[in-house]
């Protein structure tokens, strides 16, 4: 699962130019930066079916009615996608950005954003914490509002003022990719009753074939003159792999059996209306996914699962009351594993501590040999092309040295993978009381199993440490300005090792503790129930209700753990108790409906409104997300807020 946080507040005392601030402890939010994005995609479709039916009482002999009917369905099915996914970038041009940042157009400090305040202060008299609705128009390229920043000349008479200089936004090309897949797709189900219906059995057939290709840097920040950016913009025409077909990736066969066994009412009827039957299936899944790569830029192969699962139905008193019990376990091989701190450990990590050092000639020249020693020590350990997959490149020389490339967003398709097994058991329960009143109750139970999870990671960790562990004691960011080689550092400068510890070991082991264990992240139970009544011609207090019917629905899902208490071995890696994990609270929500119906326009036409209030009772609180290890809630979010939905609906 992965978390952001989007609403901070603003605590800063006072403003840049030393004026109080007056929105001291107010919410808000930052749209901008790097952290929007185009993406078009282009898709085509086509599929054909076909079917077979035979019944062997055809024949009128009476022994071929034991063997039954069968119908065989075949599909064939094609598919086409274009992604084009581009992340625009948009660059401050003017005297205050030129003279607080490098020349490269690129970099995010020169990217725009726009603040915005959502609330109130919460400072003073305990105020709580509340949001309000906010629009936030476009960042688009053009003149904006002037630039403050504090201006000095390089001697030790001029105490500095504050200017403020024009400004304007430019659009440049961004890094992105172009990609296409082509998915074949082939199936025959046959479906045959045996028995005079007594037995239904289902097996199936199909193969899928997956083609695809992709550029994982089709374009990068253009440095050309700012006045003349070139194309910013990409589209489909501009590349040739959407006019071919693109090469095989994957193929794999898979196969499917199911049977349902009937009780035989015709030689031994069940009293009061009861029927029973049991079913068992086994099915193999293939997701034909193309474009998953390592951060390497391997691809991965295409996950893959097998589901078995068996139970049975019963139903009495002619179907008033209905339990279906499936029990069932689901284990999936090489699925994606998004963690959260993926492109932090395998990017951010490399990238961003290489940018600094790669600049420190910039403010440090007498350590620019060494910090180019630094980066080529921390790259060696990596496969040769890591740095032109990414596209990092060092511009220019002090004191003007720059970087670009593919920084904190990493290659597209970046994932790494895990394998997971799930067990559980649902019931379907059904009760009618009266043929008015109607009443469902689904519960579930599952546990799931991680295995085999994070390989690259653990593979990337070991091949990186020794190289980690001679860095661990340099700053992850600059040297303080005019630091002298082997002085000490001062307390407040981060070094590498802690960056590493924080971000990336610790995450690291967090993920991993409960591999193999039953994850109590995971909601063991969960229950919903609805129910609905609508009222007859009878009047009830009094009151003629013919035409209205009440409803209502209960969702209850179990506690699940928010994280877990950590602490340090003696050697000082982290332990993780999985043992006693942070629990959050279990979750009630409840929605209730109101309808009212009846034939209009001379019984022609039947018209119903209903009014559903969603979430009418249930939490309004801040639910945690996360928790810091020591207990401290770290993310929350908002309640599931409460919905009023009034529809209309007129049948004929």
């Amino acid at each position: 699962m992965r978390h952001a946080n989007h609403i901070f507040l603003d605590t800063s005392v006072t403003l840049p130019n030393g004026q109080a601030n007056p929105n001291l402890g107010r919410p808000y939010a930052v749209y901008g930066l790097s952290n929007w994005r185009d993406r078009f995609e282009a898709r085509e479709a086509a599929h054909a079916t076909g079917f077979l039916r035979y019944d062997f009482k055809d024949l009128n002999r009476g022994w071929a009615r034991w063997l039954g009917r069968h119908s065989l369905t075949g599909l064939y099915e094609e598919s086409r996608v274009n992604v084009l996914d581009q992340r625009p970038v948009t660059s401050t041009l003017g005297e205050a950005l030129d003279a607080t940042t490098t020349g490269d157009l690129g970099i995010n400090t020169r990217r725009p954003g726009i603040l915005v305040y959502m609330g109130p202060s919460i400072i003073g008299n305990n105020n709580p914490l509340r949001l309000q609705p906010i629009q936030v128009p476009a960042i688009q390229a053009g003149p904006m509002i002037p630039v403050s920043y504090f201006r000095r000349a390089g001697n030790a008479t001029d105490p500095g003022d504050f200017a403020s200089a024009p400004s304007t936004l430019i659009d440049l090309a961004g890094p992105g990719t172009a990609a296409r897949e082509v998915i074949k797709s082939q199936a025959f189900v046959l479906q045959s009753n045996w028995l005079l219906d007594h037995l239904v059995t289902t097996l199936s057939w199909r193969r899928d074939e997956d083609f695809s290709a992709n550029t994982s840097t089709a374009y990068a920040v253009n440095p050309a003159n700012p006045l003349d950016p070139g194309k910013t913009r990409f589209g489909f025409g501009d590349f040739a792999l959407f006019d071919r077909e693109p090469p095989p990736f994957a193929a794999k066969e898979i196969k499917s059996y199911g049977a349902v066994l009937r009780w035989p009412q015709k030689w031994l009827r069940l009293p009061g209306g009861t029927d029973v039957s049991v079913f068992v299936n086994r099915s193999e899944n293939f997701t034909p996914l193309g474009g998953r790569i390592s951060p390497f830029g391997v691809s991965w192969a295409s996950p893959q699962g097998e589901t078995r699962e068996h139970g049975f139905n019963f139903s009495t008193l002619n179907d008033k009351f209905s339990v279906r019990l499936n029990w069932f376990e689901t284990a999936i091989t090489g699925a994606s594993y998004n963690w959260s701190n993926f492109t932090n450990a395998t990017v951010n990590n490399i990238f961003l501590a290489a940018s600094a050092w790669a600049v420190e000639g910039n403010t440090n020249p007498q350590l620019a040999a060494q910090r180019n020693a630094d980066i080529e020590l921390l790259f060696s350990a990596l496969p040769a092309n890591y740095r032109s997959l990414h596209n990092f490149r060092v511009n220019g020389t002090a004191p003007n040295i720059s970087v670009s490339g593919i920084l904190n967003t990493g290659l597209a398709g970046a994932t790494d993978t895990t394998d997971t097994t799930a067990k559980g058991l649902e019931a379907d329960i059904v009760f009618n009381p009266t043929p008015r009143w109607r009443i469902l109750m689904n519960v579930a139970k599952q546990e799931t199993v991680q295995s085999n999870s994070l390989p690259f990671m653990k593979q990337f960790v070991a091949q990186m440490k020794p190289v980690w562990d001679r860095l661990a004691n340099t700053p992850r960011g600059n040297y303080p300005t005019g630091h002298v080689p082997g002085a000490p550092l001062p307390a407040n400068t981060q070094t590498y090792g802690q960056w590493l510890d924080a971000n990336l070991y610790v995450p690291l082991a967090t993920a991993l503790a409960t591999e193999g264990s039953v994850s109590a992240e995971q909601r063991k139970w969960r229950v919903n129930l609805v129910t609905n009544y609508a009222f007859g011609s009878e009047p009830v207090l009094g009151l003629p209700l013919k035409g209205w019917a009440v409803g209502g629905g209960v969702r209850w899902q179990d506690k699940f753990a928010l994280g877990y208490p950590t602490t340090r071995k003696p050697d000082g890696g982290v332990l993780i108790d999985i043992a006693n994990p942070y629990w959050g609270s279990d979750d009630l929500n409840v929605d209730l409906s109101a309808s009212y119906s009846r034939m209009i326009f001379g019984n022609r036409i039947r018209w119903k409104a209903q009014l559903n209030v969603r979430n009418a009772i249930g939490r309004d609180s801040l639910l945690p997300v996360t928790i810091q290890p020591w207990g401290e809630v770290a993310t929350t979010r908002l309640a599931p807020e409460r919905r009023w939905y009034l529809t209309n609906t007129f049948s004929f």
